[in-house]
């Protein structure tokens, strides 16, 4: 299988992640606070594999518009991850800090994801240049 194939089930299979524990979210036993975590990994899953699901591994992007628009794509599916972690943050906070280092340690990997997305990125664009 090729990279593109692979993405794209990570893609749909995140998709379902995320589908599955909002349902879990809303109906389950369990407090909403339970599944953030598992919602945001599945998202983060789905938004890191999107753009070589949909326009090939960076490698092979040789148009500079498309690997803009699949940055600005990938930057604002971090940008939501962020804000529901960020959300669900001041919510716990409120609440108790029981789960503050959870809430951290999730705000760092997503931080270390889109960081690494951006350094990949800039390279990816200099080369086009």
């Amino acid at each position: 299988m090729n990279r593109r194939v692979i993405a794209t089930i990570a893609v749909v299979l995140g998709v379902l992640g995320v589908l599955y524990y909002i349902y879990e979210m809303a109906s389950g036993p369990a407090p909403w606070h339970d599944h953030i975590y598992m919602v945001a990994l599945f998202a983060l899953i789905t938004v890191f594999s999107y753009p070589v699901a949909c326009y090939g591994p960076a490698s092979e992007i040789h148009s500079l518009y498309l690997l803009d628009r699949a940055w600005r794509e990938v930057a604002a599916g971090y940008i939501v991850i962020g804000v529901l972690l960020v959300v669900s943050l001041i919510l716990h906070c409120t609440q108790s800090l029981d789960y503050l280092r959870e809430e951290l340690a999730s705000l760092i990997v997503l931080a270390a994801f889109a960081g690494s997305t951006y350094y990949h990125y800039r390279k990816q664009r200099k080369r086009l240049r």
